[in-house]
């Protein structure tokens, strides 16, 4: 006979969406997501099953994910000790409205963690799904002429209402239109200290 009135733990509920450093949101472009509950445990009596993965989708405002949902039966992974779930964010269900192919905006995904005496533990994690690319009004460089081959360049106009700017990433062509060099990502407020020279 065995006495558990304590949850299951789970060590991280990750996606094959991208996470930014320090950002406990996930964002993607594609629709199709795949879910991994990662490091099941239960010392006690025993991780039954995590194998149920729900999904909402949350229109602006709303906060509660506890109306209409879909759900996904969950693979274990012996060998990682995880389970996996691969859907499609367009059959999540509008939390209010109960309906599908709800198209970019939050979605909040839950995995349902069972140990052998009954305890549940649900843990959640949120996706930006977002196909908009960011928009930008144009740049401006502070020397068009220069004997010494530097110039500043500034990315003018640069949003994106849904998942925000991650970076903005520059690169230098010959007049033929070839690239000649990556010149990697911006500093601060979307500008770059170019030294065209260096690349001679």
């Amino acid at each position: 006979f065995c006495y558990d009135k304590t949850l299951p733990t789970l060590s991280s509920i990750t996606t094959n969406a991208l996470s930014y450093t320090g950002d406990n949101i996930y964002y993607t472009n594609q629709d199709s997501i795949t879910v991994y509950i990662n490091g099941p445990s239960d010392s006690l009596s025993g991780v039954k099953s995590a194998s149920t993965v729900y999904a909402w989708f949350l229109p602006e405002g709303v906060n509660s994910w506890q109306g209409s949902h879909e759900y996904y039966t969950a693979t274990y992974d012996s060998a990682n000790n995880r389970y996996y779930v691969t859907f499609n964010l367009s059959s999540a269900k509008n939390t209010s409205t109960g309906q599908t192919n709800q198209g970019e905006g939050r979605y909040v995904i839950c995995a349902n963690i069972i140990d052998n005496a009954g305890n549940h533990l649900q843990a959640t994690k949120t996706v930006i799904y977002d196909t908009t690319p960011p928009t930008a009004t144009g740049m401006t460089l502070s020397k068009t002429y220069t004997n010494t081959g530097k110039t500043t360049a500034t990315a003018l106009g640069v949003s994106d209402d849904l998942s925000g700017i991650y970076n903005v990433y520059w690169s230098i062509r010959n007049p033929d239109g070839s690239e000649r060099m990556d010149r990697g990502p911006s500093t601060g407020e979307w500008y770059k200290d170019i030294d065209i020279s260096m690349l001679e």
